[in-house]
């Protein structure tokens, strides 16, 4: 558990050895680890704990924890998929424009702030850790948003806490300081639109 920054569980959870949410927190405890309790109370907190029931975000990257393979002669192969992902991105992009225009006065400033994070997680990762390939960072951008859809989402926290505790998960996990900067802005200036009723 030593890799594990972060460990979320669904709320009632309970394990094959039979480990609760606080058997887990407390052995969690020892390595440094934070534990979240999840409740289904939102669509992405009810998709998270209906599917997973039980998630970790690593302290550092995969890469460190596993030893490359061998070149085998795959290097075309590479970059015949990077170059279908890179057209997958921008159909999805266009798609998440398009609905966005379409739906932004109907959202709540959460799903706004997770529809820009979507779009943009994915070219930032790309930028700023180039060698991990599309594929790899496009993941990792779609774990990093479910997580912080998750804190967005907690009813039990503040806005300002939840939009701490998802800047804390993002530095951490190596997205730059300049683009999760311009995601708290986001947030915040969501947050204050006029209509928003959220504490």
């Amino acid at each position: 558990m030593g890799a594990v920054d972060s460990l979320l569980i669904t709320e009632g959870f309970e394990s094959a050895d039979g480990l609760t949410f606080k058997a887990l927190a407390a052995l969690a405890e020892g390595f440094g680890t934070s534990c979240f309790q999840i409740l289904s109370c939102a669509a992405h907190s009810v998709s998270f704990c209906s599917g997973y029931r039980i998630a970790g975000i690593l302290r550092y990257a995969l890469d460190d924890l596993v030893d490359e393979p061998e070149d085998q002669g795959l290097e075309p192969a590479q970059e015949s998929e990077e170059s279908c992902e890179s057209t997958q991105l921008s159909e999805s992009e266009q798609r998440h424009k398009e609905d966005n225009a379409n739906k932004l006065s109907e959202e709540s400033w959460e799903t706004t702030a997770l529809t820009w994070l979507t779009t943009n997680l994915s070219a930032e990762l790309n930028g700023s850790r180039p060698d991990n390939g599309p594929i790899i960072n496009g993941s990792d951008a779609m774990a990093l948003t479910e997580c912080v859809a998750l804190l967005l989402e907690d009813e039990s926290m503040s806005m300002v806490e939840g939009l701490h505790e998802a800047v804390d998960i993002l530095l951490n996990d190596g997205v730059s300081l300049e683009f999760v900067q311009e995601f708290e802005q986001v947030c915040v200036a969501l947050h204050r639109q006029p209509g928003s009723f959220y504490p």
